[in-house]
């Protein structure tokens, strides 16, 4: 326990992803959530499992089509672990929009 205690006081700290739960919580309360994607229904068939595919990443869509585009999470840059969360967010980001170009 104490080896988690010193890990989590000293872990990189920001409150985006705080941030981020709150945006995706205020569409929810608002009714802003069209149904969720047929894929991702656990009785549904299409799935696509990324840890099955190359990077561990696959196109594929998780929210309802009215929030398709919607992005909650904005990586700050003020901490060097966030700028490198940003990187790897552009680089999905990057890869999605390549995909949608196909």
């Amino acid at each position: 326990m104490g080896e988690i205690v010193i890990e989590m006081a000293l872990s990189p700290k920001s409150n985006s992803a705080n941030l981020a739960i709150n945006k995706a919580l205020e569409d929810v309360r608002t009714g802003k959530c069209d149904k969720v994607p047929s894929h991702i229904n656990s009785t549904a068939f299409g799935y696509l499992y990324p840890h099955d595919y190359p990077g561990d990443f696959v196109v594929q869509e998780y929210l309802p089509n009215n929030l398709k585009n919607k992005n909650y999470y904005e990586p700050k840059t003020t901490s060097q672990y966030e700028r490198t969360l940003k990187e790897i967010k552009n680089s999905i980001d990057n890869m999605k929009r390549k995909e949608s170009l196909k």
